[in-house]
């Protein structure tokens, strides 16, 4: 009888062994990966700081992502990077999971890249020095005016050269699915005449949601970089086209229902 007692009392209690391992073995993990932040990060905002040309500012930024990555052994991959390689100036748009995202994208996408963010981002201490340093673009989301004159900065940004990247659906959201596309970087690249350049990104959110707080994850982060869309004009019907075509593409690379239509 006291045998059988004590094997159901170890059955009971296994379970609650095996939460309190993983629990423990998460944060240890995300310990690791913030001190990694810690030691990769201040020696990148030091180079970004005193580095005088833009180049070599997102040069040290994105070895900086690919040391995180390595540091925290997480795989980070890349499928179609030869479409970007073959285009100078284009906008790049992808979905938006997590945090990680752009970190994700420096470390494995070729060539240089100007990101669009929230103009609540530049206010932040220290990431907003860093992403003001590497030539981020910041737009206001609210002001109708003020986000009409960011749109039009970002129309002549696009055609002075360079690859735009834009997150179309904005902000962040714990739920998963790909939301709504807004159409402010289909308008860019319509107007400036450039291809638009589909990125699907899975792995980021699983690894860092929104309401995850500090908590990070392990996990592989892996990107299906699409074909070159060409706008057929100048027009709001030519941007429509370029979303729904860019959107497609993302869908069906993404892994997350689509929750935007």
């Amino acid at each position: 009888m006291w045998w059988q007692l004590t094997r159901f009392a170890v059955r009971g209690a296994v379970p609650s062994l095996r939460r309190a391992v993983h629990l423990v073995r998460t944060g240890a993990f995300a310990l690791w990966c913030w001190t990694t932040v810690v030691v990769v990060g201040l020696p990148t905002l030091i180079a970004v700081a005193v580095l005088p040309r833009l180049p070599a500012r997102r040069a040290a930024a994105g070895r900086a992502a690919r040391a995180l990555a390595r540091l925290t052994r997480t795989p980070v991959t890349a499928h179609g990077t030869e479409h970007l390689a073959r285009l100078p100036d284009c906008v790049v748009v992808a979905n938006h999971a997590s945090f990680l995202d752009a970190i994700a994208m420096s470390a494995v996408l070729p060539g240089s890249y100007t990101f669009v963010a929230g103009e609540v981002f530049e206010r932040k201490p220290f990431i907003g020095f860093l992403l003001r340093r590497v030539g981020t673009r910041f737009v206001e989301r609210t002001e109708r005016e003020q986000s009409v004159a960011d749109a039009d900065r970002l129309v002549e940004a696009a055609r002075a050269g360079g690859r735009l990247v834009v997150f179309p659906e904005g902000a962040l959201s714990p739920v998963p699915g790909l939301r709504s596309f807004r159409l402010g970087a289909f308008v860019i690249a319509a107007r400036a005449g450039l291809p638009v350049v589909p990125v699907a990104i899975t792995g980021t959110r699983a690894m860092m949601w929104p309401d995850h707080g500090r908590i990070i994850h392990r996990g592989a982060v892996h990107l299906v970089v699409g074909a070159p869309i060409l706008p057929s004009g100048d027009s709001w019907d030519a941007a429509v086209a370029l979303e729904r075509a860019a959107r497609a593409v993302i869908a069906a690379q993404c892994g997350e229902p689509d929750g935007g239509r």
